[in-house]
C-alpha cells in the first residue's frame, strides 16, 4: 500500500486494558480459556484436539488440508471454531499468497480477509496466525476492526506474537470485543515446558479469576493436554470457550457499569489487567 490514508497517528492511541482488577472474587470457581491453533494441518493430529475432553476453542487455518473436514467433524460435536488468519511477521516467516500483509492495498487488504471469512461462515472469531508485524501496524489494525465490526460482530483474540501489537487497543475503539493471550503452552514442546506452562496459566486463573490460553496439536501438547484437563475442576478451574469468556467479561463490565450508575460516581470502566505477553515464536 502507497499511500496509508487510513492510518490513525500513533500518537493518539491509547493503551488500554480491559477490565484492569477483573476478577470473579465472588466465585469459587476460575476459568480457563483454552484455544488450540493451526486446525487442518494434520488430519490426524487435529482429530485427536477434537476429542480432547471439555469446552475449547479451535482456531481453523484458511486453505490448510483438513481445515473443512476437521470443522465438520467438531460441529457435530458442538465444537467452537475461529479463524486463524494468516498475517506478516517480522521475519516473513511462512508468507504465502495468502498472507495479509503491509504491502496490501486496502482493497487487496479487504477482499483477501473476505476470503478466509467466507471459508468458515460459523466462526464466532479469530486470532491470528503469526502476524508479529501486522498486529503493531495501525493502520491495517484499523481495517481489520472495521470489518470484523462492520460484517459479522466477531470478536478477536490477540495471540501477542509481538509485544508493541496495537490490536487491542484499535479493536476497542471499534468496540470489538476482545481478548488477549495470556500463555502459550509450547513454544518449548518438550512434556515438561508443556506442564509448566499448564502449571502457570492455573495460577493466572487464580489470580486474575481467568487465563487464556493457546497451544497446537503436537503430540506432546495433546497427551498433556488429554491427562490434566479431567483434573482442573479439582483445582476450581473450569474450563469455558473464548466466546463464553468474553460473554463474562461483558457482563461483569455491565454490571459494574451499572453499579457506577447507581452510586452516582463518575468515572473510567473497570478493566482486566493487561498483562506482559510471552514472548513467542510467531
Amino acid at each position: 500500500m502507497h499511500s496509508y490514508s487510513f492510518i490513525k497517528k500513533a500518537g493518539t492511541l491509547l493503551v488500554l486494558a480491559f477490565f484492569i482488577g477483573f476478577n470473579f472474587s465472588a466465585n469459587a470457581t476460575s476459568f480457563l480459556s483454552l484455544i488450540i491453533d493451526d486446525i487442518g494441518h494434520n488430519y490426524n493430529d487435529g482429530n485427536t484436539a477434537l476429542s480432547l475432553p471439555g469446552k475449547i476453542t479451535y482456531a481453523l487455518l484458511p486453505y490448510s488440508a483438513h481445515a473443512t473436514a476437521l470443522s465438520a467433524i467438531g460441529l457435530k460435536n458442538n465444537k467452537e471454531f475461529i479463524l486463524h488468519s494468516p498475517m506478516q511477521s517480522i521475519d516473513n516467516r511462512l508468507i504465502t499468497r495468502h498472507t495479509l500483509h503491509i504491502h496490501m492495498s486496502e482493497q487487496q487488504f479487504t477482499q483477501q480477509f473476505h476470503a478466509q471469512l467466507d471459508q468458515f461462515p460459523f466462526i464466532k472469531g479469530i486470532n491470528n496466525h503469526m502476524g508479529s508485524l501486522l498486529t503493531r501496524h495501525p493502520g491495517y489494525m484499523d481495517l481489520l476492526m472495521r470489518e470484523l465490526k462492520d460484517n459479522r460482530n466477531l470478536f478477536f483474540l490477540d495471540s501477542r506474537t509481538s509485544e508493541r501489537s496495537v490490536a487491542l487497543q484499535i479493536a476497542s475503539e471499534h468496540d470489538v470485543p476482545t481478548l488477549k493471550r495470556d500463555v502459550f503452552l509450547d513454544n518449548d514442546p518438550s512434556l515438561q515446558a508443556i506442564n509448566r506452562q499448564l502449571d502457570q496459566a492455573i495460577r493466572i486463573a487464580k489470580t486474575n479469576g481467568y487465563a487464556v490460553v493457546i497451544g497446537h496439536p503436537y503430540p506432546s501438547t495433546l497427551n498433556v493436554l488429554q491427562k490434566r484437563l479431567p483434573e482442573l475442576e479439582k483445582s476450581d478451574i473450569k474450563l469455558i470457550t473464548a466466546s463464553s469468556l468474553i460473554t463474562k467479561l461483558q457482563e461483569h463490565d455491565n454490571e459494574k457499569s451499572t453499579d457506577t450508575a447507581r452510586s452516582g460516581l463518575r468515572g473510567t470502566r473497570s478493566r482486566h489487567p493487561y498483562r506482559l505477553a510471552q514472548k513467542s515464536r510467531h
